[in-house]
């Protein structure tokens, strides 16, 4: 399985490395700021959390494809791929305060690794808890990624 927000050691690898984060680090590529970036991925574990609702990226059928590609295979996102407007709601305020709400938000996904019922995925479509945690585990590496953390 790839690796995953539930995993403690993941998670904490995710930790240590938005403590890493500073604003002021320009990104590896796209056009987004530390603090974009930051409130971007607020907006994608309101989604993950059920409390904001994105439209699908693609057909039903396009998921059910990409769905073991992406949760099951070494798979890095693509870099300069547009994002969804459900994940870009937030804008950035003071960036302590913003990356102290992504590390909460995060720490409540984890939390939330024994439950059955999960949102559909944006790109993905209807996931598992777990295959969640990889999805999101590769989404937070590759922003991260594109930071140099």
């Amino acid at each position: 399985m790839p690796r995953s927000l539930f995993d403690p050691s993941d998670h904490q690898d995710i930790v240590t490395r938005l403590d890493r984060l500073r604003p002021d680090l320009p990104p590896q590529w796209g056009g987004m700021s530390a603090g974009q970036m930051v409130c971007h991925l607020l907006d994608y574990f309101d989604v993950a959390l059920g409390r904001v609702e994105a439209r699908p990226a693609f057909p039903r059928w396009i998921q059910a494809v990409m769905r073991p590609v992406l949760v099951h295979w070494p798979f890095r996102y693509p870099r300069g791929v547009r994002t969804l407007p459900e994940l870009q709601r937030t804008g950035p305020t003071a960036f302590a305060d913003d990356l102290a709400r992504l590390l909460t938000a995060i720490a409540e996904f984890a939390a939330r690794a024994d439950r059955d019922k999960w949102p559909p995925n944006p790109v993905a479509g209807s996931v598992s808890g777990r295959e969640w945690a990889a999805l999101a585990f590769a989404h937070v590496d590759h922003h991260l990624t594109q930071f140099g953390v």
